[in-house]
């Protein structure tokens, strides 16, 4: 791809620095770790196929990327009060800076597998290949990596200040574009310096910074001076990537940087999700699962910016500890005793309740549908179960009045000892709601299972709603009481679950 290497080494090549503070990029063994495996799935694949990224090294790219972010705009989306100018801005930015990783390392994928034929078109050596290999990624993730680093900083800087300017506007109408005057100043910068003019002057559109890589200018926003003739407003000549206002967009890298230019879509959906846990979960939620986070293959189904609150929705008096509104969108989960007692209930809550929001949102099961595919599975479920015992039975056996004896029965057992009982309780509850609706929609002659009540299972499609959470939960949290009673349907829950999440979720 020497066209395009070609054009990376040129956009590259910038003089000026801009005196952030810049971690050594270079020097961490997790990363190297991360690009010789990915190095080694190259040679040993002979090359990638459209669309393929390594999610490692994407990861581990955009939260060096993310941390200049938040280095250059001073302040965290988990400080801040969700859709506030700030945290919406931040918001943008984060999308931005993990397309950007996942287009970065597509197009070293591309590169790398390019270097598997020497200038002959005869496959090089793993030695060779090696060799190519490693000027590609001294490239990527140590010159190139610098310089997208230093411009994270600065385009973060010059968003957060853009973000003031809005709010200001109306007391202070005047930008003065404010270079910094030394050795190391740009004639492009030099020549734009000391021009004021309305914020909302199309000269900002264009010129608002950075304008160039490495670029240290700033606007200083004005209650009052001597506007800049329009004839006497100066142009410059700066590369077509700076061509735009980074900030007014919420963007750090724009859509023409050469990674972007023919990026298959399937590389860009999937790091728009990958943005990954939402801010509102972060903030409200976040330090409860610093030690024990749930799966990224979860986080990347929940919705974007999906809303989290622990407060009631307007409207809602009370529902619970936790509840999913799906006229608004909202997740509520309150932290209340169940929550501070057991980390088991923390995981399984969120999952289950986030579950409503990705079934609700994807148009799987509403209020008045169901995807055919998925109702039709679901009352499959009916013959897993009856494969673990007669229903008649088992109602028998899960009454009410015998819930306390099988909890006693679970506590003893070895493996069930790290349990509290109201663990177990909840462990057994979950089993026994989802058994609720699919006795109740499967159409057995008898039901049984308890937790919400039958007249609301047998409503609409409130049985497939909890039916679609309960097998979330199996997937994502695990349910060994679960498991313990009904192997059978508890290994198929887990089975649709992945079904629905390959067929349904993923295309």
């Amino acid at each position: 791809m020497p066209d395009l290497t070609a054009q990376l080494d040129s956009l590259y090549a910038h003089d000026c620095c801009s005196h952030v503070h810049l971690p050594d990029l270079a020097d961490d063994d997790d990363l190297d770790r991360l690009i010789e495996a990915m190095v080694r799935q190259v040679w040993k694949d002979k090359g990638i196929t459209p669309g393929t990224v390594n999610q490692d090294v994407t990861e581990a790219v955009a939260r060096k990327l993310w941390a200049g972010v938040l280095q250059g705009y001073g302040k965290n989306p988990l400080d801040l009060d969700y859709e506030t100018p700030d945290f919406n801005m931040l918001a943008a930015l984060q999308k931005n800076v993990w397309q950007f990783s996942a287009a970065k390392n597509h197009t070293q994928l591309r590169q790398l597998t390019d270097a598997l034929l020497d200038s002959e078109g005869k496959l090089r050596t793993f030695e060779q290949f090696k060799e190519a290999a490693f000027r590609i990624n001294q490239d990527h993730m140590v010159r190139y990596l610098k310089a997208e680093y230093e411009l994270a900083v600065a385009g973060a800087q010059m968003a957060g200040k853009w973000v003031d300017i809005e709010a200001n506007k109306k007391t202070l109408p005047l930008l003065q574009f404010d270079a910094v005057m030394d050795t190391q100043t740009t004639a492009l910068c030099k020549s734009l310096d000391g021009t004021i003019l309305p914020v909302g002057h199309p000269f900002w559109n264009r010129f608002y910074p950075p304008n160039h890589w490495g670029c240290r200018s700033t606007v200083r926003q004005l209650a009052s001076g001597v506007v800049t003739p329009e004839s006497k407003i100066p142009s410059a000549d700066i590369p077509d990537m700076f061509k735009t206002n980074l900030g007014k967009k919420g963007l750090i890298f724009p859509k023409d940087h050469p990674y972007f230019i023919g990026l298959p879509e399937e590389v860009i959906q999937p790091a728009a999700r990958n943005a990954t846990i939402p801010e509102t979960f972060q903030k409200v939620y976040g330090k409860d699962f610093k030690n024990n986070p749930l799966p990224k293959e979860f986080w990347e189904l929940v919705p974007e910016n999906q809303y989290y609150g622990r407060s009631a929705s307007s409207g809602r008096v009370y529902a619970g500890d936790a509840y999913f509104m799906p006229s608004t969108g909202d997740i509520i989960i309150k932290k209340g005793d169940r929550w501070k007692s057991s980390d088991l209930f923390k995981r399984r809550v969120v999952v289950h309740e986030s579950a409503h929001a990705i079934h609700f949102k994807r148009k799987l099961i509403t209020i008045d549908y169901i995807v055919p595919n998925i109702e039709r599975r679901m009352k499959d479920l009916l013959e897993s179960l009856e494969n673990d015992g007669d229903i008649a039975l088992l109602a028998d056996k899960f009454r009410m009045s015998k819930h306390r004896d099988n909890i006693f029965e679970l506590a003893a057992l070895e493996k069930f000892n790290s349990y509290q009982p109201h663990e177990l309780s909840e462990l057994l509850v979950s089993a026994l709601d989802a058994i609720n609706g699919i006795t109740i929609k499967g159409g057995a002659r008898r039901v049984f299972g308890y937790g919400h009540a039958p007249t609301y299972m047998a409503r609409n499609n409130n049985a497939y709603t909890e039916i679609f959470a309960s097998i979330f939960e199996n997937k994502f949290v695990g349910n060994p009481v679960w498991e313990h009673y009904f192997p059978t349907l508890y290994r198929d829950s887990i089975k649709l679950a992945d079904d629905i999440i390959n067929n349904e979720l993923k295309k």
